[in-house]
């Protein structure tokens, strides 16, 4: 049952997310569909070039991270990120979803998104 309610918080998540402009990607910060991995969901802005903006992960259950199903963890790429996904993504979300979303830093720096090597 809490498989397939976290799968049905997932979709929802990814839903939201790109109605609201962002692009999603997997852990590694890859652009994706519809990403595979069960308790996580990668954010991208979208760029005005080719690549865009790998803000962070979003944990909606993962027991080492202290993620649950009602208190997610933001991990965001970039100091200078840190406010605008609180104020812009985690805020709206807890609203949207009715949870509360700790925001940490995941890596001092911002980053790019990264491109898979494989061609389709």
């Amino acid at each position: 049952m809490k498989q397939i309610e976290q799968t049905i918080q997932r979709h929802s998540l990814m839903d939201y997310l790109e109605l609201c402009g962002y692009e999603l990607a997997n852990v590694l910060g890859i652009k994706k569909d519809r990403p595979t991995e069960p308790s996580v969901v990668g954010i991208i802005i979208p760029g005005k070039t080719k690549k865009g903006i790998f803000l962070g992960l979003i944990w909606i259950d993962n027991e080492p991270r202290g993620a649950t199903a009602k208190h997610w963890l933001f991990e965001v790429n970039g100091r200078d990120n840190i406010q605008m996904a609180k104020d812009n993504i985690a805020k709206p979300l807890e609203k949207q979803f009715g949870v509360k979303i700790a925001v940490v830093l995941r890596s001092g720096k911002p980053q790019k998104e990264r491109i898979s090597s494989k061609t389709p």
